[in-house]
């Protein structure tokens, strides 16, 4: 038997099967597209998605290992911060709302101060913010009540395939912590929060554990997707934690650092910590998929997109070079980096400081041009900067006791192993880099085995598949080098800050 992950994701989809001993058999990916408008909304056809979703399902499924060792059960690891109402029958009545549209920030206003902002923490662990599925949803009854009216539920990612995959209407705990609307130490929809907003709670999907069993896909649709054997569908759980899991971010002490287009930071902890330092540095805590955990995440938007960024804008020789040597223009990056003497001091600020700064009109910079400075300076001082700002977060949890001992590397940013050891330095922290690069999908086929019985527990199963490749440890004169970098970092920039955002 073989076990089918499917991670949906912000620009695509992709679904690996693996067999039962962890070991990749095939994958396949689909892109879809944002629908973007200048007044700042930002959309899915939820449609679109869908199709995709099967078109990569059928992909695997006509894969000669995976006809060879049929799967028998799939899970799902999704994007966690989307909303769309739907009728009875699962047909979306509007399109999916992305995390990155601009909509709900009235409605957030309204939400603390009927909730109140300390209230809402202690209860979701979330920071208020627009993004969150409630804000859309009284977004939808003050502007689109007509909608509103006719939707029989909001549904996120993962209830929404379900139900067109025909089950029904179902959620895990990790993807419900997400909506601001979910108590995360009682596992339940907050009744205090939807009365004060007068939202019914049955507008909400069912919340379960991940790796629940939701029953057999029906077998027209298996038939129709290219299952060879029944399969079973298991609740899965929101993609960063799906990542922390996938990475061996199993008990306390343990973080991964996923740096894809947005550099995440997951952190282990066994209860939420929401107390007003957290909630000042804006960190979100979210249920984990392991029973009676949680993962805190540390959130820099400006991770890989600094880099895709100079890459689009600046780099247009590198491109040359770097396809006339047929290598990846990010090797090349890195090359030119490693080269760097006396790099810019930058700050990745350029969709705005997520934690622990926490301010959404923060600007990026780049300090410290002469005539001398070339491209390899801008280069290196981005991977610092990011690197920085993973370090401002380390320092900031643990002043709050959040210990963390070693993290543990995955995305785009993990290839690198100039940026994995400049990381180690910077950090003073042991950096392991893994044998698994797909963590999230890695993860929910583990929570799809788990779920029928295939693995006594997900962590003995976390344990036997994922292993360290390689460890970079923090060299002391780098770390003693960089510290002194740091603590000028961490001063320039308040003193200039509110000039920047008057450009």
């Amino acid at each position: 038997m073989s076990l089918l992950g499917i991670d949906i994701g912000t620009t695509g989809c992709k679904a690996i099967v693996f067999d039962t001993y962890g070991k990749m058999l095939a994958s396949s990916y689909k892109e879809y597209g944002l629908i973007i408008s200048k007044e700042g909304l930002v959309e899915y056809d939820p449609e679109e998605v869908l199709k995709s979703i099967k078109a990569i399902i059928k992909g695997v499924n006509s894969n000669p290992q995976v006809i060879k060792d049929p799967t028998e059960a799939f899970s799902l690891s999704v994007s966690g911060d989307e909303v769309l109402p739907v009728n009875k029958n699962g047909k979306a009545l509007y399109n999916m709302i992305c995390s990155l549209d601009s909509r709900g920030i009235e409605e957030n206003l309204a939400i603390c101060e009927k909730v109140g902002v300390k209230n809402l923490y202690n209860i979701t662990g979330l920071p208020p913010s627009n993004m969150y599925a409630l804000n859309r949803i009284l977004w939808f009854k003050s502007n689109a009540g007509e909608i509103y009216d006719n939707t029989y539920k909001f549904a996120c990612w993962d209830s929404y395939i379900f139900k067109n995959l025909g089950f029904g209407f179902v959620s895990d705990y990790s993807v419900c912590s997400r909506t601001l609307a979910f108590d995360i130490i009682n596992k339940r929809w907050s009744e205090e929060i939807l009365n004060k907003l007068d939202i019914p709670a049955d507008l909400f999907p069912k919340c379960l554990p991940s790796g629940e069993v939701l029953g057999v896909l029906p077998k027209e649709l298996a038939n129709e997707l290219g299952f060879k054997k029944k399969v079973y569908a298991v609740t899965g759980g929101f993609d960063q934690i799906c990542a922390a899991l996938g990475s061996g971010v199993i008990k306390k002490g343990r973080a991964s650092v996923g740096t894809g287009t947005v550099e995440c930071m997951q952190v282990f902890v066994a209860d939420p910590l929401t107390n007003d330092s957290m909630l000042k540095s804006s960190y979100p805590f979210s249920n984990h998929i392991l029973k009676d955990s949680y993962i805190c995440l540390a959130i820099n938007f400006g991770g890989g997109s600094l880099l895709k960024w100079f890459r689009d804008n600046l780099a247009y020789e590198e491109k040359l070079e770097a396809k006339k040597r047929k290598i990846d223009i990010y090797k090349l990056f890195d090359e030119k980096a490693a080269k760097s003497n006396h790099p810019l001091m930058v700050y990745p600020y350029f969709e705005g400081a997520q934690t622990p700064l926490n301010d959404p009109l923060a600007k990026g910079l780049m300090l410290g041009f002469t005539l001398g400075t070339q491209k390899e300076d801008m280069i290196r001082g981005v991977l610092e900067g990011i690197t920085y700002e993973l370090r401002l977060n380390i320092n900031r949890l643990e002043e709050n006791g959040i210990k963390i001992d070693s993290l543990k590397a995955s995305g785009g940013g993990a290839k690198s192993d100039l940026w994995l050891q400049l990381k180690a330095d910077v950090t003073g922290k042991l950096i392991q880099s893994l044998n698994i690069n797909e963590a999230g999908c890695l993860a929910a086929s583990v929570i799809a085995g788990f779920g029928i019985g295939k693995y006594t527990t997900i962590e003995d199963a976390i344990n036997e598949f994922v292993k360290v490749k390689k460890e970079y440890y923090p060299k002391e004169d780098k770390f003693e080098y960089y510290g002194r970098r740091f603590e000028l970092y961490k001063k320039i920039y308040p003193l200039i800050s509110e000039f920047i955002k008057e450009l």
